[in-house]
């Protein structure tokens, strides 16, 4: 793994740590000022562009280096924001993509209170989109505690390997079970 080390990226991790070690100071004691030197701000579709080419540089090339997607991540203040990043993102990772939809339903609904339009717009961060869609090598992260023993735990990060259709292969990218 290549790490940079350049005076930016040093102000950058000092920055953190000290987040972490509650050292950076606060207003009102629970909000933090983050410098505008590590903002980008929006201009246009252009800056997206540029931010993700800057995180992302391999994204067309195709490239199934799990560690370029691992050790990085571009952070946002809301669901939306995230949601249109990494569907631009996903846009730019070479091969087909897949969709998965889910199946949403309530038992018993006799009287049809929960519509399936309704269903399939919730829309929040513990569960996964209606559609969901992915393609070979995109990074997922999985969102249950499917199989702690063999590391698939809330928060475990993933590759895509191949697709079913009621199942996705995924490569297990950080912790005791890389690379499983």
């Amino acid at each position: 793994m290549q790490v940079k080390n350049s005076p930016e990226a040093n102000k950058f991790k000092n920055f953190l740590l000290k987040i972490g070690n509650e050292t950076e100071k606060t207003i009102n004691n629970d909000m933090i000022c983050i410098p505008d030197q590590i903002i980008i701000n929006w201009h246009d579709e252009q800056s997206l562009q540029t931010l993700i080419e800057q995180i992302y540089s391999i994204l067309d090339t195709g490239s199934s280096n799990t560690l370029h997607f691992t050790n990085k991540a571009i952070l946002t203040t809301k669901n939306e924001y995230v949601d249109y990043i990494n569907n631009t993102i996903l846009n730019r990772l070479p091969n087909e993509s897949i969709t998965y939809r889910s199946f949403d339903s309530v038992p018993d609904d006799t009287h049809n209170l929960y519509q399936q339009e309704f269903l399939n717009s919730i829309n929040t961060s513990e569960i996964p989109p209606h559609e969901l869609y992915l393609k070979i090598n995109t990074p997922i992260i999985c969102l249950r505690n499917l199989d702690p023993i063999n590391g698939l735990c809330n928060a475990t990060k993933l590759i895509c390997k191949a697709f079913s259709p009621n199942v996705i292969d995924t490569e297990i990218t950080t912790g005791n079970h890389q690379n499983k």
